[in-house]
């Protein structure tokens, strides 16, 4: 145990220096473990290696336990470790146990245990008169010997309940030390190449993202002491630091290999940089075709399979748009005209416009029916027939239809010929430049300056 509680020791100077309170803390804590623990070498790489935000809850319940409760806690913390790492039974429960009693004694460091005597009652002095005894009663002492009080009974009772129990339990707590050091020590033997040690496993085994994506790799499984080693097939297109850290570099593919000490197979991760697209869930790009106003689509971003893509909207009157947390997005198109969706993932920023099909044949819908222009300006108009505008004074202004679209879209571009203010009719219809044959739907008024 002196081993244990000197290592506890440590625990508690490294909790001393660092106030954890959540997972942005890990990253402290464990550069205070790397910089404190350098006695216990062993137990440092373990829990440099294996120590994560669920492990520190668990152990954080020592905050509200007493010290009869830390092997129950302890006991937790390892079963996390054994199933989530799938390190070995004994070194869990041995660290486990070390570093809960740590932080046990850094939470409480007033508390000292002791078993407290048993109290004792005072004698009482009776008031009572005697009454003489004849030769056959026995004397009051006599009595009360043969007969205890059922306070007392109950006293006697109790405390062989206590004696049974802590033996017993003295004798599994024993034997269950005796079984952990026996397992501590044969894992301390034991190499890779052993049937029942568990084997190095690489965190992902294939990964695609963008130019300018990054990820981290992880090896799980590695002994206390021993190293990972990583390197690229080819860091002009993905490299990799010394703690697993890639980076994509340009389009193209790299094998990342990790090389642990004492262990003879290589592990490795194919990683492709890819141009990215922003498709539905069809698979089609983004672009390419039109959506139907009124309609719902599922978008997604192709070339990563990072979950963590921002996605937003240019104009929410137009295209609801909003990430599901899973790398997709649902896209409602609640409106006619032009709007950009953008997708940020992997350092890139991804934008797309897409043709917007009108459902409602009897509108006309303006980008704005107020614009100032003081050399030239485009805006959209959006409808679902012919149309033609009129301008009023051509002095000052005149509108003319340009041949780019966009799904229902047109675009009018206003050039200022003067200055003042002046008005463009937009007109619906099948016969252009025959106003009296056409219902004015829409007015732009156009000050120029």
């Amino acid at each position: 145990m002196a081993e244990k509680k000197e290592l506890a020791d440590v625990i508690v100077e490294v909790l001393q220096g660092v106030q954890y309170t959540g997972q942005k803390d890990i990253e402290k804590l464990k550069s205070a473990i790397h910089d404190l623990c350098g006695a216990f070498p062993k137990e440092q790489k373990f829990l440099l290696n294996n120590m994560d935000e669920d492990f520190l809850k668990i152990c954080m319940r020592a905050k509200y336990a007493e010290e009869s409760e830390i092997k129950t806690v302890a006991g937790k913390a390892a079963d996390h470790l054994i199933k989530e790492r799938m390190v070995d039974a004994g070194w869990a429960h041995s660290i486990s146990e070390q570093f809960v009693f740590g932080m046990w004694r850094f939470v409480h460091p007033e508390k000292e245990v002791a078993n407290p005597e048993p109290k004792t009652e005072p004698k009482r002095e009776s008031n009572q008169t005697k009454r003489p005894q004849s030769s056959l009663e026995p004397e009051p002492e006599t009595i009360a010997q043969s007969r205890p009080s059922k306070k007392r009974r109950l006293f006697a009772v109790a405390a062989i309940g206590v004696i049974i129990i802590g033996v017993v339990g003295g004798v599994l707590y024993h034997n269950h030390k005796v079984q952990e050091e026996l397992e501590y020590q044969a894992y301390l033997g034991k190499t890779y190449q052993d049937p029942d040690m568990p084997k190095p496993q690489i965190s992902e085994h294939q990964i695609d993202m963008g130019k300018g994506g990054k990820r981290t790799l992880s090896v799980d499984n590695v002994h206390p002491g021993d190293s990972v080693t990583w390197e690229s097939s080819d860091p002009s297109v993905v490299s990799v630091n010394a703690d697993g850290k890639i980076h994509g570099k340009a389009k193209g593919a790299a094998i990342i290999t990790a090389a642990v000490d004492n262990y003879d197979t290589e592990l490795e991760c194919t990683v492709s940089v890819n141009k990215l697209h922003i498709v539905d869930d069809d698979g089609d790009t983004l672009g390419e075709y039109g959506l139907d106003e009124g309609s719902s689509y599922t978008l997604m971003v192709d070339g990563t399979d990072s979950r963590d893509v921002k996605w937003s909207s240019s104009n929410e009157d137009i295209l609801e748009v909003s990430g599901s947390g899973d790398g997709t997005a649902e896209v409602n198109v609640v409106g006619c005209g032009v709007a950009k969706i953008t997708a940020k993932v992997d350092g890139q920023t991804l934008k797309v416009k897409p043709e917007i099909w009108m459902s409602d044949t009897d509108k006309i819908v303006l980008q704005t029916d107020e614009i100032t222009v003081t050399d030239k300006k485009k805006i959209w108009v959006a409808y679902d027939s012919q149309i033609w505008c009129y301008n009023h004074n051509t002095d000052i202004a005149e509108g003319t239809w340009l041949e780019k679209r966009c799904g229902s879209c047109a675009y009018l571009e206003i050039e200022k010929h003067g200055t003042g203010t002046t008005t463009i009719d937009i007109y619906a219809g099948d016969e252009n430049d025959n106003r009296d044959t056409n219902v004015k739907m829409r007015t732009i008024t156009v000050t120029c300056y």
